[in-house]
């Protein structure tokens, strides 16, 4: 508002209903516009080495973990929270552990939908096509499956459009958890 000379919110309102420039001004000065995995690698090394090991001092081993990525352009930080703190795959480890059962060489350089990862594949493949030629979309499924106990359970998957920076899809982001009872 100071910028343009304004005072007072409801000039400023009448300002941005006649001047598409400053909405969109407006829109990049509080909008978040870039968006990347990872992103700010000082900001992870922080979360890895002081915040996530002080938040689970707190808690026992049973004890939830939620959290909340305020201001993420299409999800790409919220994702790589999900696999930092469910896989402890975080940026600049060799993340030695496995997500969802599998090793990193067991999938490292296959198509996850030619992966045996104990879901039924042929049920992800619409979902994952979509992702693939839609820049915005995002689906849940819930789909039956076996865990390596031998147990029926039911598998949450949350699918999204991994975007390029001129907002194309570039890939596909699934994002998966058990279904609680």
């Amino acid at each position: 508002m100071n910028q343009i000379g304004v005072e007072d919110y409801a000039d400023y309102i009448d300002q941005l209903q006649v001047n598409a420039d400053e909405f969109s001004v407006l829109c990049n000065t509080i909008l978040i516009n870039v968006t990347a995995f990872f992103r700010d690698p000082e900001a992870w090394q922080h979360l890895r080495d002081e915040v996530v090991p002080a938040l689970l001092a707190e808690r026992g081993p049973d004890d939830p973990v939620r959290v909340w990525s305020a201001g993420c352009a299409s999800g790409e930080e919220a994702c790589s929270l999900a696999i930092a703190l469910g896989c402890g795959c975080w940026p600049g480890t060799a993340a030695p552990r496995s997500c969802g059962g599998m090793r990193r060489d067991e999938a490292e350089g296959e198509h996850l939908l030619n992966l045996d990862i104990g879901l039924p594949v042929a049920d992800l493949r619409p979902v994952v096509r979509s992702a693939l030629s839609d820049g915005a979309f995002m689906e849940e499924v819930k789909l039956a499956a076996v865990n390596r106990r031998g147990r029926e359970v039911v598998i949450r998957v949350v699918c999204s459009s991994l975007r390029a920076n001129g907002g194309e899809p570039d890939g596909a982001i699934l994002v998966m958890g058990q279904q609680e009872n």
